[in-house]
């Protein structure tokens, strides 16, 4: 198959682009309601934030925060806002046995869902893990480091799995 054939193959009308379109929109307003409360509770420990992202965003030290975002990690929130929370973590200066645990935890459970939005909140646990990873989860990273070893995931398992080690 050309170049110009796999366009064509993809391509879509304007019908499919704009339930594609909507489709998308939905998605995102879902995400954006079951994130309120936790940017709630963010806002009333003083932070002056309208979205998870927002945390993301200003790569500033919010380990004041961790407590908090590693109690709602395991609750049923949409991939995106799971995504946010792990993505949120990364930018915590310190690292401690509790959010490493946290992180390894919901990595397990997010390991037994499929599909787009799931693998990239792997991928944010499992950099959030790269950073964070506490010495007291090395056998419990040294395990998911070896299964995952030759997946997306297996860099970032790796870094963490230096981490522990040092």
């Amino acid at each position: 198959m050309g170049p110009n054939e796999f366009i064509e193959k993809f391509r879509m009308s304007p019908e499919e682009r704009q339930r594609r379109d909507e489709e998308i929109e939905r998605d995102a307003a879902e995400a954006r309601k079951s994130e309120r409360p936790l940017v709630e509770e963010i806002r009333a420990a003083g932070w002056d934030v309208d979205s998870l992202w927002d945390l993301v965003n200003l790569h500033t030290d919010h380990s004041s925060l961790v407590p908090l975002l590693i109690h709602h990690l395991p609750k049923d929130y949409h991939p995106k806002v799971k995504m946010a929370i792990a993505r949120s973590l990364i930018s915590v200066r310190e690292k401690s046995e509790d959010c490493s645990r946290a992180l390894i935890t919901e990595l397990k459970r997010a390991l037994l869902k499929f599909g787009g939005q799931w693998e990239g909140v792997q991928q944010s646990l499992t950099h959030a893990l790269a950073k964070l990873a506490h010495p007291a989860v090395a056998e419990e990273v040294e395990i998911l480091a070896r299964d995952y070893k030759d997946t997306f995931l297996g860099e970032d398992l790796a870094n963490a799995l230096k981490r522990v080690r040092k």
